[in-house]
């Protein structure tokens, strides 16, 4: 007889997901769209980027304005490219300045 398969509730979220706060790293094009997509379906939606851009409906922070754009973001879209420069760009440093814990 197989042995029954039970699903573990891992991470439990906090907020609804329409009520979580999305911050985008360096929205080029391709993060652009995904940013403009999660904006139209309700997220509440910020971008960073060392230049800044000019989105719909997405607040944006540029040049020393991460700090502010990490505390005002609960969850982050990393579709940067991997190089020497974006290599350690995601540590504990930058993911415990993110404005609150979503999951238990």
């Amino acid at each position: 007889m197989p042995k029954k398969q039970q699903w573990l509730d891992v991470a439990t979220p906090k907020t609804k997901p329409f009520s979580t706060k999305i911050g985008g790293l360096s929205l080029g094009q391709l993060r652009g769209s995904v940013a403009s997509t999660l904006a139209k379906l309700g997220y509440t939606v910020s971008g960073y980027s060392k230049n800044q851009k000019n989105l719909e409906n997405i607040q944006y922070f540029s040049g020393d304005e991460i700090n502010a754009f990490l505390r005002r973001s609960q969850a982050l879209i990393n579709l940067l490219p991997l190089t020497t420069k974006t290599l350690d760009i995601l540590n504990q440093s930058l993911f415990s300045q993110l404005s609150r814990r979503l999951f238990n």
